[in-house]
């Protein structure tokens, strides 16, 4: 019989050190023209929600990117898929900071490319998503 031992983990440092990135998940990734016209609308508008589901194995974050404006609404739905490699548990406070400084940054480029993609192909000019700075943006635990 094999005993696995849970690694307790402390700090950030920690954390980056066990986590490897898996995948990256799409789950939605859509664009569509509006009735408006592109030339009168002012800058888009962007809303982000994260998600974040703890593993005693990994961590996944979820974000969900909606943009309007520009004559688009776009939206872009991708996970970051993190694995530990051993069982670990992760203090509440570490699991928040990896996820606003690593696991949101890892997902957002590929928001990025998504919304920029779709824009493109609706013949529109592509909105610029602003820059995220850690704390910015909030995340949801899922069990």
């Amino acid at each position: 019989m094999t005993e696995h031992i849970t690694r307790q983990v402390n700090t950030v440092d920690e954390l980056v050190a066990i986590a490897e990135l898996v995948d990256i998940i799409f789950f939605e990734v859509s664009g569509k023209r509006t009735s408006a016209d592109p030339l009168e609308e002012s800058a888009a508008a962007t809303d982000i929600e994260i998600a974040v589901r703890s593993r005693i194995d990994g961590v996944d974050v979820r974000c969900l990117c909606r943009v309007t404006g520009g004559g688009g609404e776009y939206v872009c739905d991708a996970a970051a898929q993190y694995e530990f490699g051993q069982p670990a548990t992760v203090a509440e406070e570490v699991l928040t900071a990896f996820v606003q400084r690593v696991g949101i940054m890892t997902v957002y480029p590929y928001l990025r490319e998504s919304i920029t993609a779709s824009a493109t192909k609706l013949r529109l000019d592509p909105p610029l998503l602003r820059l995220l700075r850690p704390g910015d943006v909030h995340a949801t635990p899922k069990s």
